[in-house]
């Protein structure tokens, strides 16, 4: 990757060289919100590769850090969450389904085989550190769903019988595109604490839910300070109903006192009597079931 170019390369191989790198910072990232590396391991990580882009000229010389590799941190790096790969991987997948969700699969079939390409990745990295099986698994579910769905994903041969059906009917209906929030038909006030995530108490504190949209309301405790990791940066969220369908969405701001309200799609039927929530940070998750 670094041996791409040498100094006074043009912009083709600077392209490339910031291309290599966003791409490094996204495995880097997946690898220490999933707890197989430190945080400052990963960063560091980073930095190795800025100072060799530097010195071959193919970024700007501001990136250069020049600092030694933290070896005493690399040595004692902070216990993993049980299954932290497969979690991330999962809600990272899901976050990009309900970036495809919009689409249309004759117009843009080329998009499923670039989600695999994205994931590709952090996949490879979580297999050389020993989760190829759960990941795998999880990479074959995905691929035949977008098949499913009508996606190309290259030469990759699936298997229709291992698609998550949840994901193959959230790609076919589509739901529709993110609006400007209205009112919601029907509201529930919870103020159920779910557990800790990335240092943070984590409390549902309602729902609103109409036809065409899920709002999941949660506070983070503490709002800010020394106890709040990362991971609250990385927090996802989704819902899956007693009907079968799954709802996503992406999580915007969480305010100075910890507020966050999340907008998933699609909403709520009148059939739905019941959903199942989960809650992602990195390679952390908490659930909780729901009575409408």
């Amino acid at each position: 990757m670094v041996r791409q170019g040498r100094a006074g390369q043009g912009p083709a191989r600077r392209q490339r060289a910031w291309e290599s790198r966003r791409n490094y910072g996204y495995v880097a990232g997946a690898l220490a919100a999933a707890g197989t590396v430190s945080v400052p391991v990963a960063a560091a990580l980073l930095r190795e590769l800025d100072d060799a882009l530097v010195l071959r000229g193919l970024v700007e010389l501001d990136h250069f850090g020049g600092r030694a590799f933290p070896v005493e941190q690399a040595a004692t790096p902070p216990p993993a969450p049980p299954d932290g790969p497969q979690v991330w991987l999962e809600a990272e997948i899901e976050r990009h389904l309900d970036l495809l969700g919009s689409m249309v699969p004759g117009e843009r079939p080329e998009a499923g085989g670039e989600v695999l390409r994205i994931l590709s990745g952090p996949i490879r990295a979580f297999a050389a550190a020993g989760a190829d099986e759960p990941c795998g698994r999880l990479v074959e579910q995905l691929a035949a769903a977008l098949v499913a769905a009508g996606f190309a994903v290259g030469d990759l041969v699936t298997d229709p019988m291992v698609a998550r059906p949840e994901w193959v009917r959230f790609l076919h209906e589509r739901p529709i595109p993110r609006q400007a929030p209205g009112p919601v038909a029907h509201r529930r006030e919870l103020r159920e604490a779910l557990g800790r995530l990335g240092g943070r108490q984590v409390v549902l504190a309602g729902l609103g839910w109409s036809p065409d949209r899920l709002d999941v309301s949660m506070l983070l405790r503490p709002p800010r300070g020394d106890e709040a990791d990362h991971q609250s940066q990385g927090l996802r969220v989704r819902a899956l109903d007693d009907q079968g369908r799954l709802h996503l969405g992406q999580v915007g701001e969480i305010s100075v006192a910890g507020e966050v309200l999340v907008h998933l799609r699609p909403g709520l039927g009148p059939a739905a009597a019941s959903l199942q929530l989960r809650v992602t940070a990195g390679g952390e998750c908490l659930t909780t079931g729901v009575v409408l």
